[in-house]
């Protein structure tokens, strides 16, 4: 149960978006493969946060000016067009 999980891992069941610099951004970044981010099943796109340079999905359209949550901060930029 939660209560076991918990005792083996304080952290897991912590939040994964954590905000800094008065940015929402996830902790580990996601992972997905055929969403290409822009369902439910990623967990950026979930939370209403743009992807990062650390996250490791293939295909993203949630990092750019154009994507669904607006303007890309600069690192965000310029992995996405190193990765292209």
């Amino acid at each position: 149960t939660r209560t076991q999980i918990e005792l083996r891992n304080p952290q897991a069941f912590a939040n994964k978006i954590v905000a800094t610099d008065g940015e929402e951004k996830h902790k580990k970044g996601c992972h997905c493969k055929k969403s290409a981010c822009l369902k439910k099943y990623c967990e950026c796109f979930q939370a209403g946060v743009l992807c990062q340079e650390y996250c490791k999905c293939e295909g993203c359209k949630n990092a750019g000016p154009d994507g669904p949550f607006g303007a890309t901060p600069p690192a965000a930029t310029a992995a996405a067009k190193s990765s292209k």
